[in-house]
């Protein structure tokens, strides 16, 4: 119990153990583990732990880790567990009898061992090769929206956008790949026949349009109000995607107009799945005036219109992945959708031989080092004209990551604290600088 930095009394849980014994805690307080990870033994500090003193072993909760900012990521073979905060490995822990123990140090051991690097350094723990490579993919996977295998380990050993290591894809195939929130958010029965289409040789040429909704979770995007549907737009040639969150289906005329307006259409094909959304009179009068061919698939035949929607099944995927590693409530999947969005016009495609849309659009690769992980913790800086006390308040404030900002230089944030969102470019993270 000398971990314990301070503590109050407190006797509200109850906890029951093996055997069926239990336990009452008898304090609340924050405590500092001296655990060994890949850069050696480091101290956390853990808030709102409680000690019970009749309890026979120390016990982290991985509900409480995620809650706290940190992701777990599981090891295919299960005998490890990756502690990641920030995108950073920072603990390891293994599984003995069913339970994964993480290498702690005493106050005593640690000075022991401090004083001992005097005379003979103290080497920080190392991974295996294997397990370097394994702890890289995952990390990738996760920062990447749950980017599928593939696709990451072209991302790794052909340098297709900046900021990613450089790895080896013959070592990086041969390491197994699980990822347990994939495999509880995106399995499903195969839908669609493995065809291939042809692609249009100029941009903004043939575009794709579908609707999906309305969802059965009502979700929140900013000021906008409940969101139960969305809008997916596909460039047939340069695979840039626009992502429209809606309130209802009569916003759809509103948005695309509004996106035809401003790349100025002429003389385009655009495929459209059928819908009442789109086919409507004053729809074709405007495609009409624009020279724009419209056309439709046929009833009971989305597989007419297969990119917008495999770009749903894509979307979607990510979302429900973004939403369980963050522990954030399914009202947030308007937030994730549109950041999902983001990540897929800088994520590497075949059809594309091997470049991002974002590399078509602007001629150039983009730059994923800093990529933040959504629903990642963060802490969004606050004006001095904004603090009670400008010597003496907090100068910032701890947020969740939503997305990256559409009309402003800067970030969508979530304000834990006060409940409403923030815009801010002053964000502390190890994950922003």
């Amino acid at each position: 119990m000398t971990r314990f930095v301070r503590k109050t009394p407190n006797t509200q849980y109850m906890f029951t153990f093996a055997q069926g014994s239990k336990h009452s805690n008898t304090h609340i307080g924050t405590i500092k583990l001296y655990l060994c990870g890949p850069k050696g033994i480091k101290p956390f500090l853990f808030d709102n732990i409680a000690m019970a003193p009749h309890a026979t072993s120390s016990i982290l909760s991985e509900f409480w880790l995620r809650r706290s900012g940190y992701q777990i990521i599981g090891s295919l073979s299960g005998k490890f567990k990756f502690v990641l905060f920030d995108n950073e490995l920072v603990f390891i822990a293994k599984a003995i009898n069913g339970a994964y123990y993480v290498q702690n140090k005493t106050l005593l051991e640690r000075q022991v061992l401090c004083s001992a690097v005097k005379t003979q350094p103290c080497k920080p723990l190392e991974l295996p090769e294997s397990g370097r490579l394994e702890t890289t993919l995952q990390e990738w996977h996760v920062k990447l929206g749950h980017i599928n295998k593939d696709t990451l380990i072209d991302m790794l050993s052909m340098k297709l956008v900046g900021g990613l290591p450089t790895m080896s894809a013959s070592g990086l195939r041969k390491i197994p790949f699980f990822c347990s929130t994939c495999a509880e958010m995106k399995k499903r029965r195969m839908s669609y026949r493995n065809t291939k289409g042809s692609r249009d040789e100029q941009p903004i040429s043939t575009i794709h349009m579908d609707t999906n909704g309305p969802m059965k979770t009502m979700g929140v995007y900013g000021s906008q109000g409940t969101i139960k549907y969305f809008l997916s737009i596909i460039d047939d040639n340069t695979s840039w995607r626009w992502t429209y969150v809606l309130r209802s289906k009569k916003e759809v005329f509103e948005k695309v107009e509004e996106l035809l307006l401003q790349l100025e259409l002429h003389d385009s094909s655009d495929q459209i799945r059928l819908g009442n959304e789109f086919v409507n009179a004053a729809f074709k009068n405007f495609c009409k005036g624009k020279g724009i061919v419209f056309q439709t698939s046929n009833a009971y035949s989305p597989e007419e219109n297969g990119a917008a929607e495999r770009d749903h099944q894509s979307k979607l995927d990510r979302v429900r992945c973004a939403l369980k590693d963050a522990d954030m409530a399914h009202k947030w999947w308007p937030e994730a959708l549109m950041y999902m969005t983001y990540v897929q016009n800088r994520t590497p495609m075949r059809r594309l031989g091997y470049k991002t849309p974002y590399e078509m659009v602007n001629g150039k690769p983009p730059n994923v080092k800093e990529l933040p992980v959504w629903g990642s913790v963060c802490f969004a800086h606050i004006p001095a004209a904004l603090r009670k006390d400008k010597k003496l308040s907090a100068r910032a404030v701890k947020c969740r990551f939503l997305g990256i900002s559409e009309d402003t230089k800067g970030c969508r944030l979530w304000d834990t604290y006060n409940n409403q969102h923030r815009r801010s470019q002053d964000v502390l993270s190890d994950t922003f600088n």
